[in-house]
């Protein structure tokens, strides 16, 4: 379709590595034959956060426009953390990674899971076969910055569900991120959650 309409398609994929259960996915480039789509892809998610290394995938042409795009924003991604990456995949030590990583972002998505059924105020939310984050929906009414002030004083953030929304609108959502912190941290972000809730009823 992309190719038939020519229109670019960017693949946003940062945490495709980041897969818990399900059979693997292939990605929407494996079936691009004419270079209509770019494939993004990011190391902070998986190796370190403070890193910020990237990469793309797709026409050679259109990342050379983007490469120039990137010059005019920063120059370029600083030279250690680039060496950094590159040693990594040289000495093949990704895939060790990873499987060190999946099962303990998957123990932490399935403790923060297993408290929300506990939260009345939270009709229903995402069970993500991977990456890193729940996508949680509040009772309709509810308005998840009305409470983000005093989560945040309490030590526990969360992102209002509107900003990922094109036309805005769906106050009453929320994005939660496990990775942050520990299974104690989890239990007592939960434990916060749950009390700034039962505070706006």
């Amino acid at each position: 379709m992309a190719a038939r309409h020519g229109v670019v398609v960017a693949e946003d994929d940062p945490y495709r590595a980041l897969r818990y259960s399900g059979p693997e996915l292939p990605a929407i480039k494996s079936f691009d034959q004419e270079g209509f789509v770019v494939l993004l892809g990011s190391f902070s998610k998986i190796i370190s956060p403070g890193l910020r290394v990237g990469f793309m995938a797709g026409d050679p042409e259109l990342i050379s426009r983007c490469a120039v795009c990137k010059q005019c924003a920063d120059v370029h991604t600083p030279t250690l953390n680039q060496a950094i990456i590159e040693y990594y995949l040289r000495h093949g030590l990704l895939k060790e990674h990873i499987s060190a990583i999946r099962p303990v972002y998957g123990e932490m998505m399935n403790a923060m899971l297993s408290k929300l059924p506990d939260i009345s105020q939270i009709a229903s939310y995402t069970k993500p076969e991977g990456g890193l984050f729940i996508f949680a929906f509040l009772q309709e009414g509810l308005d998840a910055l009305s409470f983000l002030r005093p989560a945040i004083d309490r030590g526990l953030a969360f992102v209002p569900g509107e900003s990922f929304y094109v036309e805005g609108g769906h106050k009453n959502t929320l994005r939660l991120n496990f990775s942050g912190t520990d299974l104690m941290g989890i239990q007592r972000g939960m434990d916060i959650l749950k009390d700034c809730l039962s505070g706006i009823e």
